[in-house]
């Protein structure tokens, strides 16, 4: 089984004004026909930034729903959910709805604020994923957010006190951190049992190998009795195949090579692709 736990809809960015929706960089449609032909069984999508129907208080989850129900059980509802300005009773009535996922991004204050427990406390409750946003967002000169972005807001560390505090609640930090930060989830996928990382974004696929083997690899002696490096089962076993908005092939591909550079089991490979996810979402 193949699960992608992160992809975004959004409309034509050619026709910013039209109602086609778009997943993986094309119209729905031919996405849903290329994630099948390779293989993948389910998507997770979320609301993308640029929706130009639906509900502006219902932050674009009223597209995923209705995009869920236009394809039977292929996508999998991620609702985004602003704590800044939602309730969070909101997450009752995505739970509800049938969304089996969260999506946390551009936060007011960081991601441990106890501000924002009580939204944490209703996702363990109801058993929803939380995909949060992680390092780097991107941005586009002269375009101003409708409030203050902070990259430091979305570090892998604030994954830490909401997964001690809240040991139930299954966790998902996008993009590893990108580069910034990555190392913080090194650290974090090691040692929280609850908290799981996705590969997205175009930095960690573009590290050169020395690099990615200090974050999925350790020595095979300690004390470097040897310069021979095998892979941390301890980090590969809490990644989770995901690909933005990325076009399939691209991290079908990378997730595929890096496994078999570090000789990763079999039974770990397809954890890494799908069985994980799966369990986390009770399918």
């Amino acid at each position: 089984m193949i699960i992608n736990v992160h992809t975004h809809v959004y409309t034509n960015p050619a026709k910013p004004d039209s109602d086609e929706l778009f997943v993986s960089q094309m119209p729905v449609p031919k996405a849903v026909q290329q994630w099948r032909d390779r293989g993948v069984d389910h998507v997770c999508v979320c609301p993308g930034g640029r929706l130009t129907k639906g509900k502006e208080h219902d932050n674009g989850n009223d597209v995923v729903e209705s995009l869920c129900a236009d394809y039977g059980d292929f996508f999998i509802g991620f609702g985004r959910v602003r704590p800044e300005k939602d309730k969070p009773e909101y997450i009752d009535e995505l739970a509800d709805r049938g969304f089996k996922g969260l999506k946390f991004i551009a936060p007011l204050v960081p991601y441990d604020d106890e501000s924002s427990f009580p939204f944490y406390e209703k996702a363990s409750k109801h058993g929803l994923v939380c995909l949060f946003h992680l390092g780097w967002l991107g941005h586009r000169p002269g375009r101003r957010a409708d409030h203050v972005i902070r990259v430091a807001n979305m570090q892998p560390v604030h994954l830490d006190a909401i997964a001690r505090y809240f040991s139930e609640l299954k966790l998902v930090g996008a993009h590893f951190g990108g580069r910034a930060y990555c190392l913080q989830a090194v650290t974090i996928a090691r040692w929280m049992p609850n908290v799981y990382f996705d590969l997205t974004g175009g930095i960690i696929r573009r590290l050169p190998w020395p690099f990615l083997q200090m974050l999925f690899g350790q020595q095979k002696e300690e004390s470097l009795v040897d310069d021979e490096t095998v892979l941390d089962g301890r980090v590969m076993e809490k990644i989770i195949f995901g690909s933005d908005n990325a076009l399939p092939d691209v991290f079908l591909t990378f997730y595929k090579n890096l496994m078999e550079r570090f000789d990763a089991p079999p039974q770990m490979q397809q954890a890494v692709m799908g069985d994980t996810l799966a369990g986390l979402l009770g399918l």
